[in-house]
């Protein structure tokens, strides 16, 4: 009978040890089975940033100032930076080879009238007549666009921006000798970044420097324009830079800053899910009673982004508090309602 009791004993002392032992690996192989989940609470935050960055003043009337022949450069009469009137010399040429191309002109068109004048033929005389027409009227073309006086006129009031020539140069018809810009006209700095620094939009503020003459200027702004340049795959913005003492061209610093209100939940961009439809999810991570104790497991929530960067959104969401559990990353994909095991609690 002692001995009965003590085989009973030990029975039941196996069968513990083994249930022990079979709850031990349930547990182990559940939980090495389950996606491995980290989560965050929404933070309460603002999206404001600053940048500084540089650009260059750009006015709209910029012009350059040709001649539709060649011609010889004698002397250059601006500078860069120049202010000039209209009638203002800016270029003098060598116009003697004007003056023997007019001549040549000249004698084609007395040749023709000879020609015409000891013609007995109607339909020679036709032609002669003809030809006569089209050489005066090059002839007073010519007159026309050509400096007779040999020197080159500004035609209307400016800034000099460049000046491409210097004495001696011999320049091709169509080149720019002078690039001008109106200084009464309206300018803006430009200036560019890459779509992942572009937070910026239409109304940002902006704190402008640059000098005039010996003077260093601040001056406080808005940006008035942005625009997508897919060749460069960067946003072109433009801000308002109301000054006729900027050059064209010139160097511009820029202070931009990007303020936004101070949203109560916040959680990283990596957290959104995004469907096919446009809509955005978040899981939340819930505690229920399961087989072996408390377990966890996500639950697919609808969020509306108010605000986003590349790093963060601020969302909003019925039911959702700052004090709920957010996954941002996983081991594997999650489907609402299977365990989870969470690494960061």
């Amino acid at each position: 009978m002692h001995d009965a009791k003590r085989l009973l004993n030990k029975f039941a002392l196996g069968v513990a040890i083994v249930l022990v032992v079979c709850t031990f690996l349930s547990k182990t192989i559940a939980a090495s089975l389950m996606p491995a989940v980290e989560v965050i609470n929404p933070v309460r935050m603002d999206f404001t940033v600053s940048d500084e960055c540089d650009g260059e003043a750009i006015y709209d009337r910029v012009y350059g100032i040709t001649c539709d022949f060649p011609l010889k450069v004698v002397k250059v009469a601006v500078a860069s930076g120049n202010t000039v009137r209209a009638g203002d010399v800016l270029v003098e040429i060598d116009s003697r080879e004007y003056h023997l191309e007019m001549k040549r002109k000249e004698l084609n068109i007395l040749k023709l009238k000879n020609m015409i004048a000891q013609s007995i033929d109607s339909g020679i005389i036709a032609e002669l007549t003809l030809q006569l027409e089209i050489e005066e009227e090059e002839l007073n073309i010519y007159k026309e666009i050509y400096p007779t006086d040999g020197k080159i006129y500004a035609d209307m009031d400016g800034s000099v921006y460049k000046v491409n020539v210097k004495p001696g140069d011999t320049i091709e018809p169509g080149r720019a000798l002078i690039e001008m810009y109106d200084s009464t006209s309206a300018s803006n700095v430009i200036f560019s970044l890459y779509e992942i620094e572009a937070v910026y939009g239409i109304g940002d503020k902006v704190v402008l420097n640059y000098t005039e003459g010996n003077w260093t200027i601040k001056k406080e702004t808005e940006i008035a324009g942005k625009t997508y340049d897919a060749e460069t795959n960067t946003y072109i913005y433009s801000v308002p830079i109301e000054s006729e003492h900027v050059r064209h061209r010139q160097p511009v610093s820029l202070h931009i800053t990007h303020e936004t209100p101070i949203y109560d939940m916040v959680v990283p961009y990596g957290a959104i899910i995004s469907t096919s439809d446009t809509q955005n999810y978040v899981f939340v991570v819930n505690e229920r009673r399961g087989l072996f104790g408390t377990e966890h497991y996500p639950k697919l929530v609808w969020v509306e982004i108010i605000d986003s960067n590349f790093q963060y959104a601020a969302i909003s969401a019925r039911n959702m508090t700052a004090s709920d559990d957010i996954v941002i990353s996983s081991s594997r994909y999650l489907t609402s309602g299977e365990s989870v095991k969470v690494t960061n609690r």
